[in-house]
């Protein structure tokens, strides 16, 4: 699966939504996306707090997890939340995560979906 955190009135958020409509056709090769809106739906930090999101890691924030929701990685990169990637240490950051975490989607594949994100 495919957690999103995201916001109402947020950029990013709007910009990482577009893009994982854009991209579903790929995307669905391997993973089930579930978007969790902290001003909408009930219960989202309960269920945040499984994943271990930082306090302060702002949104969209995300995490990827195995069947059972086991977290195996989230947009936390070395320098913080990448949120909506746009500089190229954090499309290297989701590009690790799918690299990682695609079953499914081929090296060609995850690179088209990082050159998806513009320069």
């Amino acid at each position: 699966m495919w957690i999103v955190e995201d916001g109402s009135r947020c950029g990013p958020c709007f910009r990482l939504a577009r893009w994982l409509e854009d991209q579903h056709a790929l995307l669905e090769q391997d993973y089930v996306i579930v978007k969790l809106n902290g001003g909408l739906d009930e219960h989202v930090n309960e269920v945040l707090e499984r994943f271990q999101r930082p306090a302060d890691a702002g949104v969209p924030w995300f995490a990827i997890t195995d069947a059972e929701g086991t977290p195996l990685a989230t947009s936390d990169g070395p320098h913080g939340n990448i949120g909506f990637p746009t500089e190229q240490p954090e499309k290297l950051h989701l590009f690790l995560m799918l690299q990682k975490n695609s079953a499914k989607t081929d090296h060609d594949g995850q690179d088209r979906l990082i050159k998806s994100l513009g320069d």
